[in-house]
């Protein structure tokens, strides 16, 4: 492949573990994650059992899925990352999120015929996704072809967008059953950059465990079990979680990759080992360990309570972390957690507050506070609404929507109202 221009480390490890999971494990998405992009001036609700005082005249209705599913939500949050064109790579890196969406929320045509809309190379990484998940439903020819695709626009990019696009077609690859050559894209991406060495070696992992080769997939990681490495401890851990997942390995082979999983995470540096036992607490969850769930999210829940309030992450993590509460059964102390959270997002940056309390009232709903939740995301879209620039009003009102779509809601007729008007208000200065 020659000589790599290297791009900087990504450092938002909270969306990327979601995608990561879903990338290796094969649609699962992990507990949280919108990154804040977003804005606002709405005094913070101070308890998440009393109501907040409604900043539009959008009323709150029962919270009910829509038919289908979200689906305005996602093409209201569409139109307005499309609408970014005074930058096309914010514009793009929108698209691809709502894409993502799509497809996660079971949209997979529709997701495929928004990805073709994207520009550059993300829609390559966009493409490859959406294979491995055509893969997952058996459409194997359709999966081959879009991966054809994906090559041509490869081929067209230059700089570290190219070995991106690649490291995508690896992992659409381990998902299709061909892990020797996932392993052989990998091992020259982590070659000539060795922020590829975690990533490649959680690729190899899947596809050998998606195969039945437990032990072959285990060794494939535990050579970096010792690495402190950012990157390396967080794909490590998204590999064992991969393994985990494996619904045809034996059930005492996924627990034990999940254990591997757990050590994993606990060498994750600052607030991102927290999240990655997020992850780990629901496939305790879900595999019926109730004991191990709780451990770890008592764990999660003491590292995230000590972060400075000033950290827009927090908030989002907390509120993540009382989604799994709730799933847990204590939705109770997942209340407790969101009255928290919330009383501290106005120490966020504006641009930042639409997509916290987005995610906030996504987990309202998801504790059962149906009011609060609709009051939360009619707070999130004002949040967006008072941005002066049109571009992060745009990408706050993105993150609105697609935690809107994501719950599997549709905005009350008094919110797509205000949903036109924002969006022909769209103009200079962007």
């Amino acid at each position: 492949m020659g000589s790599r221009v290297t791009r900087p480390r990504s450092r938002r490890y909270l969306p990327l573990l979601a995608w990561g999971l879903v990338a290796l494990a094969g649609g699962v998405r992990a507990a949280g994650s919108t990154p804040p992009p977003a804005a606002a001036t709405i005094a913070a609700a101070t308890t998440a059992t009393t109501t907040a005082t409604p900043t539009s005249t959008t009323t709150a209705p029962a919270l009910k899925a829509a038919a289908p599913a979200g689906m305005e939500a996602f093409d209201w949050a569409f139109r307005f990352a499309s609408a970014i064109h005074s930058d096309p790579k914010d514009m793009a890196r929108a698209q691809g999120n709502v894409v993502d969406d799509l497809a996660e929320a079971g949209h997979l045509d529709e997701a495929i015929r928004r990805a073709e809309q994207i520009e550059g190379w993300r829609r390559g990484t966009a493409f490859a996704d959406l294979a491995a998940r055509l893969a997952e439903r058996g459409r194997h020819e359709e999966a081959r072809a879009l991966l054809d695709r994906v090559e041509k626009i490869r081929a067209g990019s230059d700089g570290w967008e190219g070995p991106r696009v690649e490291a995508h077609v690896a992992q659409a690859l381990a998902t299709m059953g061909d892990p020797g050559r996932a392993a052989e894209i990998g091992g020259k991406l982590a070659a000539d950059d060795r922020q590829y060495q975690g990533r490649s070696a959680a690729t190899t992992a899947t596809g050998l465990a998606r195969q039945g080769n437990f032990a072959a997939a285990m060794s494939a990681l535990a050579p970096l079990d010792d690495n402190d490495d950012i990157d390396v401890a967080w794909w490590r851990t998204a590999g064992y979680l991969a393994i985990a997942k494996q619904e045809r390995l034996p059930a005492d082979k996924r627990r034990e990759a999940l254990d591997a999983a757990r050590a994993s995470a606990e060498k994750v540096p600052d607030w991102r080992r927290m999240e990655s036992l997020q992850s780990v607490a629901e496939e305790y969850r879900r595999i019926g360990a109730p004991a191990e769930a709780r451990a770890c999210l008592k764990t999660a829940e003491e590292g995230l309570v000590s972060l400075p309030t000033t950290m827009a992450i927090r908030s989002p993590l907390i509120s993540n972390l009382a989604r799994a509460w709730a799933k847990a059964g204590d939705k109770e102390r997942a209340r407790g957690l969101l009255s928290g959270a919330a009383a501290h997002v106005d120490d966020a940056m504006l641009t930042e507050r639409p997509a916290i309390w987005a995610n906030l009232a996504s987990s309202y709903a998801a504790v059962g506070d149906e009011a609060l939740g609709w009051q939360t995301f009619d707070r999130a879209l004002t949040a967006a609404a008072v941005l002066e620039n049109a571009r992060p009003r745009a990408l706050g009102v993105v993150s609105v929507c697609r935690q809107i779509g994501r719950a599997g809601l549709t905005p009350p007729a008094a919110m797509q109202t205000r949903l036109e008007g924002l969006y022909k208000g769209l103009k200079d200065p962007w």
